[in-house]
């Protein structure tokens, strides 16, 4: 774990992995430095590559005005929705300050195919559960923004807005829906709270 000055130590994904996977993975990695504001990627890109944050942090954006969807820290992997599913770029991944990252290139990946499938099969799953709760963000917060645009936040209906939500996320996710613990009424009002002080105060909608 002394690769990369030891920046892999920091990094979440590989603190439960055998030491095989860490020996084949982690010295293969390549580091890039960005800048405050710089773009890793932007949305509709090819996606062949996987991104380990080891210093700094990394903000998905959308939009002419880069609006924050969710943003990752040191220790956190980002960049392995579209790669594991096999998709373009889905939203931009922009620096939030100067930030330091380990690449996971195509070649990386697939290595980890062949030689490590239970691995694979593992990301694969957590992608898929990032890409809903990515998704459900990004609806939330273009549905804020449409509202304050129309006027309609001062006056907001909780109940109706998580309802409408739910069925553009049935659209875009189609599959059979497996039963999930309902929300309070109390989680929904907090998180709208949340959703609107980011849209007034500039924060951004970590989980």
């Amino acid at each position: 774990m002394n690769m990369h000055q030891g920046a892999a130590k920091h990094l979440n994904f590989f603190r439960s992995k055998d030491s095989l996977i860490v020996a084949s993975i982690v010295p293969l990695l390549h580091p890039m430095f960005l800048s405050q504001k710089d773009f890793v990627y932007k949305k509709g890109e090819l996606a062949d590559e996987i991104y380990f944050i080891v210093r700094g942090r990394i903000s998905y954006v959308f939009g002419t005005q880069n609006v924050v969807i969710k943003s990752m820290q040191r220790g956190s992997y980002f960049g392995d929705i579209e790669v594991l599913l096999e998709v373009s770029r889905k939203y931009s991944a922009r620096a939030v300050r100067d930030s330091e990252i380990l690449i996971m290139n195509r070649q990386l990946i697939h290595l980890i195919t062949q030689e490590f499938p239970s691995l694979w099969d593992e990301m694969r799953e957590t992608a898929v559960k990032r890409n809903k709760f990515c998704d459900k963000a990004f609806v939330e917060v273009k549905e804020l923004l449409s509202m304050q645009k129309s006027g309609e936040i001062s006056q907001i209906d909780v109940g109706a807005f998580k309802d409408k939500v739910s069925e553009i996320l049935k659209y875009m996710h189609p599959e059979k829906q497996t039963r999930k613990r309902s929300m309070k009424y109390e989680d929904v009002v907090d998180r709208i709270d949340k959703i609107y002080d980011f849209v007034f105060g500039s924060q951004s909608l970590d989980k």
